[in-house]
C-alpha cells in the first residue's frame, strides 16, 4: 500500500490515524485499498436521497471503474448508506447539557430516518449540527452492529469546513482522506418543504443546508481524489492495464 496515514476530521480536530488503516494487514498486491463506493447511490438522480453517509468494511469487494467499467477488487471499501426523505418536521429541542435548540425530523414514506439537530451562540449563529439516522444507538456501535458514522457530528460547522478545505486540498502523498466523518447531500433537500411559520426555525434550516453542502462538496472532492490516486496506484503496477 502506498499510503501511510488516513486523515479524516473528528470534530474540530485533524486526525491522522495509522491504525485506521490496519497497515499491518496490507492489500494483496494489485488491490485497491479503502477506494470508495460512492456510486453505490445514484445521487444525479434519486431525488429521495437526503444525504449519504460512509462506512468501512472489512471484506474485499468489487469496485466498478466509472470510466471504462473495468471490475476491480477494493481491499477495506468504504460504502456510501443512503438517507431518504420525503418530509421535514420541525420540533424544538434541549441538548444533554440543558441547551436549547432545533430539531428536524427526517421521514420517508411516514417512517422517521434520521434527524437533524441544531444548536445556536447567543448571537445566533449555528455552532453544532447533529445528523442522526434512525436506526443510531451507542450501544450498537459499540458492538459493531451499526456504523459509527450513523451519527455525525459538526461542532463549529464554518471551522470544519475551513479545515476539510485544507485537508483536501494540502493532503500529502502518504496520506489518504476517507469521509468517514462527513456526508455528502443528495437532491431531497433541494424539493423538500419545511413546513413550518417559525422565521428562526426557517433561518436555521437554510443555516444547516448551507453548511452541509459545504461540508458535501469538499467530501466529494476529497473522494474523487482519493480514488483517482488509488486507481493510478494500482494502474502503476501493472494491474489494471493502460492509463486513466
Amino acid at each position: 500500500m502506498a499510503t501511510t496515514g488516513c486523515c479524516s476530521l473528528d470534530g474540530e480536530s485533524l486526525s491522522i490515524s495509522l491504525a485506521a488503516l490496519d497497515l499491518d494487514t496490507r492489500p494483496p498486491e494489485g488491490l485497491l485499498d479503502s477506494v470508495v463506493h460512492i456510486d453505490d447511490v445514484d445521487l444525479e438522480s434519486d431525488d429521495t436521497v437526503a444525504y449519504v453517509y460512509f462506512d468501512r468494511e472489512a471484506s474485499t469487494q468489487l469496485f466498478t471503474s466509472k470510466d471504462d467499467g473495468r471490475q476491480l477488487y477494493n481491499f477495506r471499501p468504504v460504502r456510501s448508506r443512503a438517507v431518504r426523505c420525503d418530509r421535514v418536521v420541525y420540533a424544538q429541542t434541549v441538548s444533554n447539557y440543558g441547551a436549547c435548540g432545533h430539531r428536524f425530523s427526517l421521514t420517508f414514506r411516514g417512517r422517521p430516518t434520521a434527524t437533524v439537530e441544531a444548536f445556536e451562540t447567543i448571537g445566533c449563529v449555528v455552532d453544532q449540527i447533529l445528523l442522526t439516522h434512525a436506526s443510531h444507538s451507542p450501544l450498537g456501535v459499540m458492538a459493531s452492529l451499526i456504523d459509527k458514522s450513523s451519527f455525525l457530528q459538526f461542532c463549529s460547522p464554518s471551522g470544519h469546513i475551513a479545515k476539510l478545505r485544507r485537508l483536501v486540498d494540502d493532503i500529502r502523498d502518504d496520506e489518504v482522506y476517507l469521509p468517514l466523518n462527513e456526508c455528502v447531500l443528495g437532491k431531497a433537500f433541494d424539493s423538500v418543504v419545511l413546513d413550518v411559520a417559525d422565521e428562526r426555525a426557517k433561518r436555521v434550516w437554510g443555516s444547516v443546508l448551507g453548511s452541509l453542502r459545504g461540508v458535501s462538496d469538499l467530501a466529494s472532492r476529497g473522494v474523487v481524489s482519493h480514488n483517482l490516486r488509488e486507481l493510478r496506484r494500482v494502474n502503476g503496477k501493472g494491474a489494471l492495464g493502460g492509463g486513466l
